[in-house]
């Protein structure tokens, strides 16, 4: 049977024998404050986020291209190496934050491709996955980044998208038959 609970404090529970305490939750304190904003208050607040953003749009470029650069890295140590699980999941993380950059900073189509990467080393064929599919992949991304394309309408880059999203079909059917 459990111990009785005596309640001595809002942020103390005493049982028989030990105290839990529940100390004060600052982060939902915080978040209330945020909300209790007047709307000119929120206005200017936005303000200067826009113009933070502004300021450090210049670097925008450098980043992505450096993350670009970290994902064929990565990939490079993932074909050189054992191809394991180990690697596939650090492969798996640079590009989910490759991807989550190639959206925010306007490259919809290496978004695309690099969700459609995450996927394919997420997914039970992973393994049977040749590493030339992935290095398409990884290519296409770095030449879309490389080019500029920002526009998800560039007819040679949706033809990169959708020669991928071909062979990464073809694939599971076969996969899928044998």
């Amino acid at each position: 049977m459990a111990a009785p609970m005596t309640r001595i404090a809002p942020h103390e529970d005493v049982h028989d024998d030990h105290v839990v305490v529940h100390p004060p939750t600052t982060l939902r304190d915080k978040g209330l404050s945020r909300a209790a904003m007047t709307p000119l208050e929120l206005a200017e607040f936005l303000e200067r986020g826009d113009k933070a953003i502004e300021a450090l749009a210049p670097s925008f470029g450098d980043w992505i291209l450096g993350e670009t650069w970290r994902l064929a890295e990565c990939y490079e140590v993932f074909e050189a190496g054992p191809r394991d699980d180990a690697a596939a999941k650090a492969l798996f993380i640079v590009t989910h934050d490759f991807r989550g950059m190639a959206k925010q900073f306007g490259y919809p189509l290496a978004a695309k491709i690099s969700e459609s990467l995450g996927e394919v080393l997420q997914s039970p064929l992973a393994g049977t996955i040749p590493a030339v599919i992935l290095r398409h992949h990884v290519e296409a991304i770095c030449a879309i980044v490389r080019s500029g394309v920002r526009d998800d309408t560039n007819p040679t880059a949706r033809a990169m998208v959708d020669s991928l999203a071909a062979i990464m079909a073809e694939h599971r059917r076969a996969v899928q038959q044998v």
